[in-house]
């Protein structure tokens, strides 16, 4: 049996990304969804359901592939 991923998603509005994490939710190899999202979009509300938010600076900036690590 194949292991589970995890999927880190760059993410500047939730509603945006709505359709696409319910399709990722019903896959079997998906463990957890990450979405990555700027500081103020993290202080408006809370995660979707199964999913967790982690406030990134830049979405290519070393720290946040250290948060991603």
């Amino acid at each position: 049996m194949r292991g589970k991923i995890d999927i880190f998603l760059p993410c500047s509005d939730v509603s945006t990304v709505s359709p696409l994490l319910s399709q990722l939710r019903n896959s079997r190899i998906i463990q957890q969804i990450v979405l990555l999202v700027s500081e103020d979009t993290a202080n408006v509300g809370e995660a979707p359901e199964n999913t967790r938010m982690v406030a990134v600076d830049n979405m290519f900036s070393s720290k946040t592939i250290r948060s991603v690590a």
